[in-house]
């Protein structure tokens, strides 16, 4: 069990962060890095964010009134 556990710690911190950023454009992509891509500010923007390389988390549930497209 504690293999298990420990395979577990060392697998998360293998995937850390490195970049964060907040989209300005449309569209959005992301670097070679691993990223957290958040969507632009404000209801009723549009957007369209492309992870690339890397392990990315992408965001875009804060704002409402719009329809955005998620690309992995």
């Amino acid at each position: 069990m504690f293999l298990v556990l420990l395979s577990g710690v060392a697998l998360a911190t293998s995937f850390a962060i490195e970049k964060s950023f907040q989209c300005t454009d449309v569209p959005c992509y992301g670097t070679n890095k691993n990223e957290l891509i958040r969507e632009r500010q404000g209801n009723g923007e549009k957007d369209d964010i492309h992870a690339r390389c890397g392990h990315d988390e992408l965001r875009a549930g804060r704002w409402g009134n719009d329809t955005d497209v998620l690309r992995g």
